[in-house]
């Protein structure tokens, strides 16, 4: 299936449905446990959580999977689609328990030639609000397409 260079251009724009994210104590946890991070006590409601928890945030709520993500560009996991970058800001710590409104959507789109060929770099970013509307933090990614058939 080819998705064209107009196909591409408009999905720029295009919002994630969002969602909602808690972080879980027993989570907020067990990340730090796998990252071999310093704990920082038992984990209760509103301590400070990793900051790794804005990407996954982002990620766990955007309001789709991956599957249907691929989709929205003509592609599916068989195409070979890679992890871009991440950037995050957080702007007020997160914390464990609390709840976070995550909006997203694409924010850039664009085709290019490399060395293994044609692909399409498509930019994403979330905004997390926390409770009492504030921007907690951002979380901006891309995902690298290859094209094989343009």
């Amino acid at each position: 299936m080819s998705f064209s260079l107009e196909q591409l251009q408009a999905s720029v724009g295009r919002a994630f449905p969002g969602g909602e994210y808690v972080i879980e104590p027993w989570r907020a946890w067990l990340a730090q446990d796998a990252m071999l991070a310093p704990t920082q006590g038992d984990f209760a409601q509103g301590v400070e959580a990793h900051p790794v928890f804005v990407y996954f945030a982002a990620i766990g709520a955007m309001g789709i999977g991956w599957d249907e993500l691929f989709a929205w560009f003509g592609a599916s996991a068989a195409d070979g689609p890679m992890f871009g970058e991440c950037a995050v800001h957080v702007e007020h710590p997160l914390a464990v328990g609390a709840r976070y409104r995550v909006d997203g959507a694409i924010v850039s789109a664009e085709r290019k030639q490399g060395r293994s060929g044609c692909f399409d770099l498509v930019g994403y970013a979330f905004t997390l609000t926390d409770g009492a509307g504030r921007i907690a933090a951002t979380c901006r990614n891309s995902i690298v397409f290859p094209r094989r058939d343009v």
